[in-house]
């Protein structure tokens, strides 16, 4: 990782908080509004959707100690 990307991280901040209305009509999910002060942006995201990046970060680095999540 290069250093200006790596000091721009560390004094990033970034929200993940619950949206209050479940979305769906037939079918309800839960979704996520996950805000990066340093970028500053906002994008909302399914749970799913960290779930999917959980799986691909496993799958990814298989011989790496610790847990996700």
């Amino acid at each position: 990782m290069s250093t200006s990307l790596s000091h721009g991280l560390e004094l990033d901040t970034v929200k993940i908080e619950l949206v209050p209305q479940k979305k769906g009509i037939i079918l309800r999910h839960v979704e996520y509004s996950v805000k990066s002060d340093g970028f500053r942006s906002e994008v909302t995201r399914r749970y799913s959707d960290f779930q999917a990046l959980g799986d691909l970060l496993i799958y990814r680095f298989v011989n790496r100690t610790g847990r996700i999540g």
